[in-house]
């Protein structure tokens, strides 16, 4: 359900013209006048009017001031509400003034990028990019962000040679900003770039240490590798500092899987949340792996029977099979397995999987054995 933009218009401007003031209460009285007199706008019917009311209100408050005109990293709710109210034009002149008025903050970048890369505006985010690279005040902060958004315009103007010098450029330095770290990674992740990502992240480990969301990232960095260590190492963190987690816990449950090395601590994981979660097919995958590896074949049988492959994104319906295959062999149902190891995509498998699967394939007897079935 979406709000009305008169409705959130409101929202904003309370929330903004309220955070606008430090503390003092001659300020908060402040505030509170340019609420009364923003707010009848609203009612009236002109959430444009009053949208670019607050802008001006906004830029007024912190021009004299080095503060953020946003509360939050990456988000303008103002910029927001131009989006809601179909003013993304509007949106991009508002960012205009704010990089020239506030150009040593780091978030307005961000947030001028995303709007680009979401408008699709390839020519002006390549614009971006060079604009930060010659901006004194962010320039060595931002190189990794710069560089990001060049590389996001070039693959898509489907220059792909550009596009991999630009994020090659990426990491080569320890970032400043964890946090702006982390963002590029994801939006590295998102177009294939994993191991860019990974250098980048490796850069900012140390003071990360205890940052659920940077050994999340990571644990997405080690699925897209096919790194089966990275995976471990990183499901371990994230789940030690964040245990109620499902999403975490399933992908420890997934890194002890594919290690193989501990299979009672994977089957102990896997019970708990699929009473957590039952609804989730990957917890079913997982939890049927951990049957086989735990030589309960019966039970994983009835578990993988239970799973509709066609509901299965690429990766789940290769893992799916291969926990069929393994199933299917430990049963001595070799014609049945056989059918499922054609199906298994061994690129959507960790390296060790595959070698295991190559394993496991040997030991099929001969068709002409009266042992198969």
């Amino acid at each position: 359900m979406h709000a009305r933009p008169d409705a959130l218009v409101l929202v904003l401007v309370q929330a903004l013209l309220f955070r606008r003031a430090p503390s003092a209460d001659s300020s908060d009285a402040r505030a509170r006048s340019d609420l009364a007199h923003v707010a009848p706008r609203v009612s009236s019917g002109r959430p444009r009017q009053c949208a670019r009311l607050v802008a001006g209100e906004i830029v007024a408050t912190h021009r004299h001031q080095r503060t953020s005109p946003w509360p939050d990293r990456g988000r303008h709710p103002l910029v927001q509400a131009y989006f809601a109210l179909g003013l993304r034009e509007a949106a991009r002149k508002l960012l205009d003034q704010f990089t020239v008025e506030f150009s040593f903050i780091d978030g307005l970048w961000v947030l001028y990028g995303n709007l680009l890369i979401e408008s699709e505006d390839w020519d002006r985010l390549r614009q971006l990019s060079l604009s930060i690279r010659l901006n004194n005040d962010v320039r060595e902060r931002l190189s990794d962000l710069s560089h990001y958004f060049e590389g996001r315009a070039e693959l898509a103007l489907s220059r792909t040679v550009a596009a991999g010098k630009a994020f090659q450029q990426i990491g080569l330095s320890a970032p400043d900003n964890p946090d702006l770290a982390l963002s590029i990674a994801e939006g590295l992740l998102q177009v294939g770039c994993p191991q860019v990502a990974r250098r980048l992240l490796s850069r900012i480990e140390l003071p990360s240490e205890r940052n659920f969301a940077y050994w999340e990232q990571l644990t997405a960095i080690a699925f897209a590798l096919k790194d089966a260590d990275l995976l471990l190492r990183a499901a371990s963190k994230a789940v030690a500092l964040n245990p109620q987690n499902w999403t975490a816990r399933n992908n420890y449950a997934a890194a002890l899987i594919t290690d193989r090395r501990d299979p009672g601590e994977a089957i102990k994981t896997t019970f708990r949340l699929i009473a957590e979660r039952p609804e989730i097919p990957a917890i079913h995958i997982n939890h049927a792996h951990a049957l086989v590896q735990n030589h309960r074949y019966d039970e994983a049988d009835r578990v993988l029977a239970g799973i509709q492959p066609k509901a299965l994104n690429d990766s789940e319906r290769a893992i799916y099979q291969f926990a069929c295959f393994e199933t299917l062999v430990r049963q001595r149902r070799y014609d049945l397995a056989r059918k499922f190891l054609e199906e298994v995509d061994p690129g959507q498998l960790f390296p060790t999987q595959r070698e295991f699967l190559s394993r496991l394939a040997e030991e099929l007897p001969r068709k002409s054995d009266p042992d198969d079935r």
